[in-house]
């Protein structure tokens, strides 16, 4: 599909794109894929982790594409599809959309005011909420040091930098592998690597800092919470076999929990998400993949 464009025109959308602000002159795929190890194809660094696994990124990689892009004529189109799709905005006088299915529909919008088009695009989407006030007081600052993240908070908050949030990821613990530490995918407080950290979050609270951490929608095999899934019907089944399907992580394996069963997802919400989480006091979290 062709869509009239003018020379002029700047571009900006196509989902998460982290390499340029305004997309004209080039050619995104809106495919999801892991960042890579760096951007840009003539950089050493990219090279290099192309030829040892291929792990090389592209600028137009992104764990977040949406079919959807904004023109400074005041104007905004969204392909609504799931199919995967490409956006060439290379031509002077169209822009190029290829869509490897027939789109339900394609939705046009023009506004005379820049704030007005992102207002109708955000009644279309979803509009997001207000951050929470706190984390307007300062740095989110991201340790995975286990309790010697505390010392090293201390430190920075020393050194006079405001603080509105404490962030470490391994608040659930590690899994030491052959090729470095992961943490470890069960989702609840590991005592070992974080002593009192109940009682320490209640510290840092009463300070005006935040705690946050990490969580996702797999649960390894040795963790607690994988057989109660299992045995309550949430994971998601293996196409050949009436057992849950186990992806390989490396040296470690996950069932993954199935958010189109409803009972899965209220599990995880009230079990995972709110008491594992929220009762214990964490003020936010990275909710990966997905």
């Amino acid at each position: 599909m062709r869509v009239p464009a003018e020379s002029h025109e700047r571009v900006w959308g196509g989902g998460e794109q982290l390499s340029y602000f305004n997309l004209r002159g080039r050619h995104f795929p809106l495919w999801t894929s892991e960042p890579g190890v760096g951007r840009d194809k003539s950089t050493l660094l990219t090279f290099k982790a192309d030829q040892v696994d291929g792990g090389g990124g592209d600028y137009f990689n992104t764990n977040y594409p949406q079919p959807t892009y904004i023109c400074s004529n005041r104007s905004a189109l969204h392909v609504e599809t799931t199919a995967y799709s490409a956006f060439d905005f290379r031509h002077s006088d169209y822009h190029e959309i290829e869509t490897w299915a027939i789109p339900r529909r394609v939705e046009y919008w023009t506004a005379d005011r820049f704030v007005d088009l992102v207002g109708a695009l955000s009644q279309r989407f979803g509009r997001q909420p207000p951050l929470p006030e706190w984390v307007r007081r300062g740095a989110l600052i991201g340790l995975k040091d286990g309790v010697r993240s505390f010392e090293r908070l201390a430190t920075i908050e020393a050194a006079g930098v405001a603080v509105a949030g404490l962030w470490c990821e391994d608040w659930v613990g590690l899994r030491q592998t052959s090729f470095g530490r992961r943490l470890f995918w069960d989702w609840k407080w590991d005592p070992q690597r974080y002593p009192q950290l109940d009682r320490r979050i209640q510290e840092l609270e009463a300070r005006g800092i935040r705690f946050l951490g990490y969580v996702n929608p797999y649960l390894c095999v040795d963790g607690t919470l994988y057989p109660q899934a299992a045995a309550a019907g949430y994971l998601a089944l293996h196409p050949e076999r009436d057992e849950p399907y186990l992806v390989d992580f490396g040296e470690f394996y996950c069932g993954i929990v199935d958010f189109t069963n409803a009972c899965a997802r209220d599990w995880f919400e009230e079990r995972v998400i709110g008491g594992n989480m929220l009762d214990f006091g964490l003020g936010g979290w990275m909710a990966d993949f997905g």
